[in-house]
């Protein structure tokens, strides 16, 4: 019995630890409740919808909405496939795949992000191909390089890859973001608080 109470407060200690990250612990879809699109994610339990995946590839749309929205649809312990859905979604909508030369010149650098992020919702433990997509994401284009949003999601990601090795890393990948002050700011001031109310946590890790 004292052996069965041991492994039940370790698998606790061991969930609480890995589900206290910045890709878990920075809620900021709160802020965007006002959206349809948001409430709809919010809805939608964690399971990406056709109508989601339509908005995040609609460039009508600002990025900072369409992450909000991913980060609605959330997390979970024993991982997620809205990448898969999402990368499926657009591989039709191009009609090439993932694997081919003009996928990555055809899709949208917003897409990219949004896939990026989506990656890393699913399987915050391994987030390698999530950054590597994050980082082509901010390549496309001029407007993706000086776009807040999209340097801040890339820098959670990166953070969360530090998770377990480096604290003061993981702070100054998304502080360097806050610094930027070369960047556009399309991330509201009230989402950017719920983000480094966390990551403030790690501030001390740098001394």
């Amino acid at each position: 019995m004292k052996k069965l109470l041991l492994i039940t407060i370790l698998g606790v200690l061991s969930f609480n630890l890995q589900a206290d990250s910045p890709l878990t612990s920075t809620d900021f879809y709160k802020v965007y409740e006002e959206y349809e699109i948001v409430n709809t994610a919010i809805a939608a339990k964690g399971k990406i919808s056709n109508e989601i995946m339509l908005y995040l590839s609609d460039k009508a749309y600002p990025i900072d909405v369409k992450v909000a929205a991913i980060n609605a649809l959330g997390w979970n312990y024993n991982g997620q496939n809205n990448y898969q859905s999402y990368l499926e979604f657009i591989e039709m909508r191009l009609g090439s795949t993932k694997n081919e030369a003009s996928f990555a010149k055809r899709v949208d650098a917003d897409e990219l992000l949004c896939l990026a992020y989506l990656k890393a919702m699913d399987n915050y433990f391994d987030v390698k191909e999530a950054k590597q997509l994050s980082e082509l994401a901010i390549l496309k284009s001029r407007r993706a390089q000086y776009s807040y949003t999209f340097r801040l999601i890339d820098a959670l990601i990166g953070a969360q890859s530090s998770m377990e090795s480096n604290w003061c890393k993981m702070y100054k990948m998304t502080q360097s973001v806050k610094d930027n002050i070369s960047l556009n700011y399309d991330f509201p001031q009230e989402a950017e608080a719920i983000v480094f109310k966390y990551m403030d946590l790690y501030r001390k890790e740098c001394k």
